[in-house]
């Protein structure tokens, strides 16, 4: 079987008795289910005790899946390992910052720097990899589960995490102390050492903004080499693709280093009503950080919860939200869970079906999808997501430097990234949106939504580089405003785009308070007189140079009328454009559209906005159309073309209405357009 596109759960045997598997599996298959994904917590029942492995039950499920061909995802168990590993080492726990221990019973609390923990984790997945390496219906491997360096601020910071830490310091500083007072920035509040003996780990109270983001991370860099050594074991044995399954906020794992180190990008979405607009940022991302399909590792069919359920989702909801990831680059769409754990963790979240195995409300929906996947399976599988030039790219570093200092009051990276993403979206670009070490040399515009240091994956000499050769480079404001360790540049207000763009930041103010009288908003005004709203948060005011152009000016604000806020400058044959303060993302819009007709990058099709729709080429052009806020939606036809879900056929320029939550999968006709 094997299919590139599946619909799957997660199944969780362990918790039931054997004599369940066969009735579980026939059901999956009258849902439409295709692929199970096991084990991810099931240590203890594949090494009942130090040493003896048995791993018959998920012998069992992996051949009784491959009997009814469907396809299973291996999870490694190392975020929940058992008692008797626990008993032998309690100090495998990781130490929270308030000094509280944690222990057995929760899931992701291990310390990364626990020598014994990593050895018993590492000898864990080697052997389940030989184990289950070469079985030809185990599609793929998961490590772990939704692994968090940021859980309770700080992770871990038991002794061994410092010892870990003090060591990473001297090889991030290369030995030298005094490098790292200077570069840090120790001479306030009597903060300079003299050995990097004398390093702790933070608290949680007011201290060093840098210290606390080096701390950060520091316990990435340990999530990430904890993530390599399973991948590693795991290669011994498999070709086959290998991931760990991440979840929609910046700070838990480096993006960037997954997705270098991992074989495919896996992610995890629990959005609902009001936050799914954020997903179109995150589902574009997992493709476009690899540019290869990714799986949607979980996701809800009805509600997600613990011990409470969260929010019903709207009839619709299962086939709005897997045809948005699969339009985004999706290859599966993967249920958590398939039935509710009758007793333990979790008991009121949503899944396929219930504890007592009846069918959930959305059982002809699941059924649904799954018929239409397996209908647009040319499509899935032989066309891509296309990105018409314009990349959109953040980074983790730069949320954590925002989480540890905020810099300016109401100012939320991943809200301002999300928020702009979606607008350039809305305005039918095609964005594509990378990490910081992403590959964006094919683009011809480049919008880096503030990265306030360019000194991490070689970003200034990469962009400046692209830029010469002719890309266009739109920088924020907070770009480049930060060493790679948080400080400020003393003789400059930037590391390196003040020089490459010609322009000086003369000064910066934050916004005033919003209770504060007399104050008439900040205005921008274009050069064709077009206002450009601001978002309350900062403005610098620019100086042009002697090949610098003004864009845009402030045309109303206290110490701001008359100065330059918008500048554009060329560079090589190519040319950067400086942006001194944040527009509102519609204005954010307005002003990229306007450099991408420039080039050549227009928008793509007419659709109301809370339409997304996704272009796709490869064997064939394709649309998909996802209407995503439960309201009526429309677009315009861009070309003669068939819809693969239910065969309705749509001339250029016709209006196609979209119902709530509903899905248009458009396959262009060709030969029939007018010319």
């Amino acid at each position: 079987m094997n299919k590139k596109q599946f619909l799957g759960v997660a199944y969780y045997p362990e918790a039931w008795e054997r004599e369940q598997i066969a009735e579980d599996l026939d059901k999956m298959l009258e849902h439409g289910i295709s692929c199970v994904r096991v084990a991810e917590f099931a240590w203890k029942t594949m090494e009942p005790e130090e040493g003896r492995f048995d791993f018959s039950l998920f012998r069992e499920v992996v051949d009784a899946c491959r009997e009814r061909d469907i396809m299973v995802i291996m999870g490694t168990p190392g975020a929940t390992p058992p008692l008797w590993l626990s008993e032998k080492y309690p100090d495998i726990y990781g130490l929270r910052a308030d000094n509280k221990p944690r222990w057995h019973g929760g899931r992701q609390d291990c310390c990364y720097n626990h020598t014994e923990y990593l050895r018993h984790v590492t000898r864990m997945t080697e052997k389940m990899a030989e184990e289950f390496g070469k079985d030809q219906n185990v599609i793929g491997w998961q490590i772990d589960n939704e692994i968090s360096s940021a859980k309770d601020g700080f992770f871990c910071v038991c002794d061994k995490c410092v010892t870990a830490y003090r060591g990473w310091l001297n090889q991030r500083f290369g030995g030298d102390v005094e490098r790292y007072n200077r570069e840090v920035g120790t001479g306030v509040f009597s903060s300079r050492i003299e050995s990097f003996e004398q390093i702790y780990r933070p608290y949680d109270q007011w201290m060093h903004p840098a210290v606390k983001a080096l701390w950060r991370e520091f316990q990435r860099d340990c999530s990430t080499r904890y993530v390599q050594m399973q991948y590693d074991a795991i290669k011994k044995y498999t070709n086959q693709p290998v991931g760990t399954d991440m979840m929609p906020f910046f700070q838990e794992l480096s993006y960037e280093d997954m997705s270098e180190r991992m074989d495919i990008m896996q992610f995890n979405q629990y959005a609902c009503d009001g936050l799914f607009n954020k997903q179109v940022y995150w589902s574009n991302l997992w493709y476009h950080a690899k540019k290869k399909p990714y799986w949607l590792t979980e996701t809800s069919c009805c509600w997600n919860g613990s011990e409470t359920s969260k929010y019903m989702r709207h009839p619709g909801f299962v086939e709005m939200n897997g045809w948005m990831h699969i339009a985004s680059g999706a290859a599966s769409i993967n249920y958590w869970l398939w039935r509710t754990h009758y007793a333990g963790h979790e008991l009121m979240h949503g899944s396929v079906i219930e504890s007592n195995g009846r069918a959930r409300h959305i059982k002809g929906e699941v059924q649904k999808l799954s018929r239409d996947m397996d209908a647009c399976a040319e499509l899935i599988n032989d066309t891509a997501p296309v990105c018409n030039g314009l990349y959109v790219m953040s980074s983790t570093e730069s949320d954590t430097t925002f989480e540890m200092q905020p810099m300016y009051n109401g100012f939320r990276y991943i809200d301002n990234v999300t928020d702009e993403f979606l607008a350039l979206s809305n305005a039918r670009l095609s964005p594509a949106a990378i990490p910081a070490n992403g590959d964006f040399t094919d683009g011809r515009v480049l919008y880096t939504a503030h990265l306030t240091s360019l000194e991490y994956y070689d970003l200034a000499k990469r962009i400046l580089d692209w830029v010469r050769e002719g890309g266009v480079w739109v920088a924020s404001a907070l770009t480049d405003i930060r060493t790679k360790n948080g400080a400020k540049f003393i003789k400059r207000a930037t590391g390196s785009l003040e020089d490459a763009a010609d322009v000086t930041i003369d000064y910066t103010i934050p916004a005033y308070a919003p209770e504060a009288k007399d104050v008439p908003p900040v205005k921008v005004t274009g050069i064709g007189g077009t206002d450009l709203e601001t978002m309350p948060y900062l403005f610098d005011t620019l100086i042009a140079g002697e090949n610098a152009e003004v864009l845009a000016s402030y045309t109303v604000g206290d110490y701001l009328e008359g100065r330059a806020a918008i500048t554009s400058t060329p560079y090589g044959k190519g040319k950067i454009v400086v942006l001194g303060f944040i527009p509102t993302p519609e204005s954010l819009a307005k002003i990229i559209k306007d450099i991408c007709a420039e080039v050549g990058i227009l928008p793509f099709v007419e659709a109301s906005e809370n339409m997304t729709v996704i272009e796709r080429r490869g064997a064939f052009d394709a649309m998909i159309a996802v209407e995503r806020e439960y309201e009526t939606g429309s677009m315009t036809a861009p070309y003669d073309c068939t819809d693969l879900i239910d065969s309705t056929a749509y001339r250029r320029g016709e209006r196609i209405a979209v119902g709530k939550y509903g899905v248009k999968v458009l396959k262009r006709l060709m030969g029939f357009d007018p010319v």
